[in-house]
Formats: C-alpha cells, sequence, structure tokens
C-alpha cells in the first residue's frame, strides 16, 4: 500500500490529519541509535476503533513498535496481539496539554 492509498482511505472517512515535527536536539549524536520520540497523547471522539497511524508504515523504522493505551467505559481487547492489564492503583492522573 501506498501513502497516497492511506491518505485517501483517511480522507474519504473525512478524518482530521496531525503532523508532528520531531526536534533531535538533545539525542546522543549518535547518527545509528534509534530516535526516541516522547509519547504522544490525543483524544478521538467517537464510537468506532480504527488504527490512526496507518501511514506510519510508508515512513518508519521495520519494525516499529507502538504501544496503545486506550480509556474507555469498558474493557476493549485486540484479536490478534497480546493484551496487557493495567492495575487501577498503578493509574496516575495529571494535567493534559490542549492544542
Amino acid at each position: 500500500m501506498e501513502a497516497g492509498d492511506i491518505l485517501n482511505d483517511y480522507i474519504a472517512q473525512d478524518m482530521h490529519f496531525l503532523a508532528v515535527r520531531v526536534n533531535e536536539a538533545g539525542q546522543s549524536g549518535d547518527d545509528t541509535a534509534p530516535l526516541a520520540i516522547p509519547p504522544l497523547q490525543f483524544t478521538v471522539l467517537g464510537s468506532r476503533l480504527f488504527y490512526p497511524m496507518a501511514i506510519s508504515r510508508i515512513t518508519a523504522a521495520d519494525p516499529t513498535e507502538v504501544l496503545v493505551y486506550l480509556i474507555g467505559d469498558h474493557r476493549m481487547e485486540a484479536v490478534n496481539l497480546t493484551n496487557g492489564v493495567i492495575e487501577p492503583a498503578a493509574l496516575a492522573y495529571g494535567p493534559t496539554v490542549r492544542v
């Protein structure tokens, strides 16, 4: 699948786009080391499950690890991947940044 196919699928679903520029300042100076991107948090309102990062298949290193945390009013599980459980007592709540 090419970038145009993925973008056209997003557009057909009337999705919005989020672009993030990663500042490489403060990296180790080793050009061969993987870039450590800090966690990103965004909220999507809706009842349909989808993977919002399909476009990353085009530009990401292979393999790329993606951790997805879902917070909802009921438990959700992946059907083809290992599912983890976070104990409620281990959760920490803090301020969120709104853009």
